[in-house]
């Protein structure tokens, strides 16, 4: 069974609305966190196969992207997907049939590779694997994008209290796939297999390129984490 998770903000319901549109059919249920707001009615559920919840009115920690991956426990197959992407109509089915032939655990169309000596999450990347563009070949990453990701957690391997902070669900995936030696992969894909339709301002990319010291010392302490396992 192949469940998925977004967590979304207040002033990006239009986009969120589209990108569960299209991948309503390719799932058997979502479970959308609206962190900041709550409107169970907003999103189009004809065959009842959507829950929405909200931290405050549901008891649990406002973590961000991170909320994406609420209900991991309870999934075989997770799937993790961004408010601002629009997916093709063969985006679950092509990396679950990926995840099968190679026998592994993490797929995803974006990530990045990072360098040897590292310091600093974003500006020490080798290599950056996107979504948005075309990629000619599958590669693995050390950190993947979970914003298109699907993980096999049928053994349990992960679960949302891996998660230490808020809008850094690419780290700690990486850390704890690192830690149970469990590759990530980034695969191939054309052009406008996945679109952007949000390039506003509060993105998470942009709020981290503008981020704060504070900010910045998080991430790169769980990079070094990272770099020990």
């Amino acid at each position: 069974m192949i469940h998925c998770g977004m967590a979304t903000i207040k002033g990006r319901e239009i986009y969120a609305k589209e990108a569960i549109k299209s991948i309503y059919y390719q799932v058997e249920s979502i479970t959308i966190v609206q962190n900041d707001y709550f409107n169970p009615f907003l999103f189009n559920d004809p065959l009842k196969k959507i829950n929405v919840l909200n931290p405050k009115k549901h008891g649990f920690k406002d973590i961000g992207d991170a909320n994406k991956f609420r209900t991991i426990q309870k999934s075989e197959y997770h799937l993790s997907i961004d408010d601002d992407l629009i997916y093709h109509h063969s985006f679950v089915w092509s990396m679950l049939r990926f995840l099968m032939n190679e026998n592994t655990d993490v797929v995803s169309h974006h990530g990045r590779v990072m360098k040897q000596t590292a310091k600093d999450y974003y500006a020490d990347k080798l290599f950056v694997h996107r979504c948005t563009l075309k990629e000619p070949k599958s590669r693995k990453v050390d950190f993947g994008g979970t914003g298109c990701m699907l993980i096999d957690n049928r053994e349990k391997w992960i679960s949302i209290n891996d998660f230490h902070a808020s809008n850094m669900a690419d780290i700690f995936v990486g850390i704890k796939a690192k830690y149970c030696k469990k590759d990530i992969w980034a695969l191939k894909h054309g052009e406008e297999f996945i679109n952007l339709s949000y390039t506003g301002n509060d993105t998470i990319w942009n709020k981290d390129h503008k981020k704060t010291r504070v900010k910045t010392a998080t991430q790169n302490r769980y990079l070094k984490l990272w770099q020990e396992i």
